[in-house]
């Protein structure tokens, strides 16, 4: 049973109880997906934004809560993704698809407390709408699976595209057993919330 109480209308938590069981009853599932839809602002963004990064929020929290009472939350990593970001520019009470987007890794296990690549440029936009992404969405992948799943460094071009990382993301903290941290070369800029 579950241990934290969850969002009741919320159908992203009510699928995060049901892993959070499944984790702590011992099904040797490796990966869950769930989804939060509803991101595709191309209006009424300022609401809907809010609306949306609220359930998220608190999903994650009676998620985490949950398992640390369960006693799992140093075997769960979370990580979210999507397939596009945002552009800056309004189109008239929104956005329009774009090429970045922030990203959140969670967990036990995780290193938390720090935005790796920066902050975003608004005086440097591509394409003059565009943020730049720092880190691309491959490096990112591997950064969360290569060292959860104790993939060797130079074997995770057989999973993602050669050349397209060539330094992981410092996402665990060192003295968990079970995740290989790799030596770290040049880091996109880390911003220490702490």
């Amino acid at each position: 049973a579950n241990k934290a109480t969850y969002p009741t209308e919320s159908m992203l938590a009510a699928s995060l109880a049901i892993i959070a069981r499944l984790i702590a009853g011992g099904l040797q599932t490796r990966v869950y997906m769930v989804k939060l839809g509803g991101f595709d602002t191309h209006a009424n963004q300022l609401t809907r934004h809010a609306e949306l990064l609220k359930e998220l929020s608190e999903a994650i929290t009676a998620f985490t809560e949950d398992l640390q009472q369960l006693g799992v939350i140093n075997r769960v990593v979370g990580m979210t993704y999507s397939e596009f970001g945002r552009r800056v520019r309004e189109n008239g009470g929104g956005t329009d698809h774009g090429t970045a987007s922030a990203h959140f890794v969670f967990g036990g296990m995780v290193a938390g407390g720090a935005i790796h690549g920066g902050l975003p440029n608004f005086s440097d936009l591509a394409g003059g709408a565009n943020l730049r992404h720092a880190i691309n969405f491959p490096c990112y992948y591997a950064s969360v699976i290569g060292p959860l799943f104790s993939i060797p460094q130079h074997q995770l071009g057989d999973i993602f595209p050669l050349g397209l990382c060539d330094t992981l993301i410092p996402l665990y903290n060192q003295q968990q057993t079970g995740v290989q941290e790799y030596p770290s070369q040049e880091i996109p800029k880390a911003i220490d919330l702490q």
